[in-house]
């Protein structure tokens, strides 16, 4: 049986073909190599490009579909990432609510 590549994060969260890191809840979105070299030379640029990133390429079993077995991280993803993550029906605040929450904040720091 083949195996695949894949590379990981120091918080369990897997590199993503959108070019982001996800958690693994998604498997069809994730990042792999038939060979390891591949995975690695990828792994040599984001190092590159994060010189404080601490990530390994791992082995991983493809399921029938071909997607690779990965054990969901249980620690959150950075905002910015999470919300490239959630689905588009969320919300949104407009200039228009932030003004009001600047008004309310700058009330408060009054009294």
């Amino acid at each position: 049986m083949s195996v695949l590549f894949i590379i990981s994060n120091e918080h369990g969260h897997f590199y993503s073909k959108q070019k982001d890191w996800t958690d693994g809840k998604q498997r069809g979105n994730l990042f792999r190599a038939r060979h390891y070299d591949e995975a690695l030379n990828l792994l040599l640029e984001l190092n590159a490009r994060d010189i404080s990133l601490r990530a390994q390429v791992l082995e991983a079993e493809p399921d029938k579909r071909g997607e690779p077995f990965v054990t969901i991280s249980d620690i959150p993803l950075p905002i910015s990432e999470r919300r490239f993550i959630e689905s588009s029906n969320e919300q949104v605040p407009n200039e228009q609510d932030n003004q009001t929450l600047d008004g309310a904040i700058e009330q408060t720091t009054e009294n």
